[in-house]
């Protein structure tokens, strides 16, 4: 029995993490608010705004030591932690630091508690802080859809990819992965400033979200309306802008059957974004079920790493009988 809990550690550091982010949420002072200080000055002082090759490695650079230096530091306490109990419980800080499920629910719920009132000033200045489009004169139709494309899309960026690279690296993993998604939200913009000093961050993020993205998409199928699911991300993959992003909100949205998306504006400029998912627009009890769809998604994963964990044990143990 305790071999088999050693077995299942990493599994049973996913769960308790998502315990404590739900019990206690973020951290006041969250430590990726340093690291975007840090982001932010260093990009003030190197990024000279131009498309050019010399600010592609600058920003590339950057992305190198912003994202290597921490992650070989968690690496380096993971290696000399490794098998003790103060192991156990770096790994289950990192974790819990890095996650951010309760603060997702939260932020919708601030917008889904206006929008059923029918409360729509509050409700977009309430959106205005989860997405980067324009919400000023939104109505309720788009409000929903923005928030709905939030959940959907920051679950796989900010749950499943960080639990996929624990599981792949240890907290390590979790931590890279996450800071270059955070790099990618700063960066990753086809602006003149940023189109090629955020070209690494962009890329990174791509990479590092590509596994990530189908396992959540496959999640998001199993969990709710599965021939809907793939409908949607046989029609609509590779449409969207977000590789990754847009794949996740396709087969969340065909998952429950309604349609996000479309198109939005950005800094005063319209921009042309396709419908995802199926049948009739979100409404805001949708917000609900988009948020119940991501929790029979997290149980589904843990009890596909608990599998993986455990079978692999339970054959080395029946070997040597």
């Amino acid at each position: 029995m305790l071999t088999l809990l050693v077995a299942l550690s990493p599994v049973i550091v996913c769960a308790a993490a998502l315990l404590c982010d739900r019990a206690l949420g973020e951290p006041r002072h969250h430590p990726l608010a340093a690291f975007g200080h840090a982001a932010c000055w260093l990009e003030g002082k190197l990024n000279h705004g131009s498309q050019n090759s010399r600010n592609r490695f600058l920003g590339g650079l950057v992305v190198f030591l912003l994202v290597g230096v921490p992650g070989l530091c968690v690496y380096m306490a993971q290696s000399w932690l490794f098998g003790s109990v103060f192991g156990v419980l770096f790994e289950l800080l990192v974790l819990t630091v890095v996650i951010g499920w309760r603060s997702m629910k939260e932020h919708a719920s601030a917008v889904s508690c206006p929008l059923d009132s029918g409360n729509l000033p509050e409700a977009r200045e309430s959106v205005s802080r989860i997405v980067s489009r324009e919400t000023e004169g939104m109505e309720a139709e788009n409000i929903t859809s923005s928030v709905i494309e939030s959940l959907l899309e920051n679950a796989n960026d900010c749950l499943f990819a960080s639990l996929f690279w624990y599981a792949v690296f240890g907290p390590a993993g979790a931590v890279i992965h996450r800071l270059s998604n955070t790099l990618d939200a700063m960066w990753g913009y086809k602006t003149e400033r940023f189109i090629d000093f955020g070209w690494a961050a962009a890329r990174l993020d791509d990479l590092l979200g590509w596994i990530p993205a189908r396992l959540t998409a496959l999640c998001f199928a199993l969990s709710g309306s599965f021939r809907n699911a793939l409908q949607a991300v046989r029609n609509q993959e590779g449409k969207h802008k977000s590789p990754n992003g847009g794949l996740v909100m396709a087969a969340g949205a065909g998952a429950l059957e309604f349609t996000i998306g479309g198109p939005a504006v950005y800094g005063g400029v319209p921009e042309h974004k396709i419908f995802l998912g199926v049948g009739e627009r979100a409404t805001p009890a949708d917000i609900v079920r988009t948020i119940r769809l991501i929790e029979r998604s997290i149980a589904l994963w843990l009890a596909v790493y608990v599998c993986a964990l455990a079978i692999p044990w339970l054959l080395i143990t029946l070997s040597s009988i």
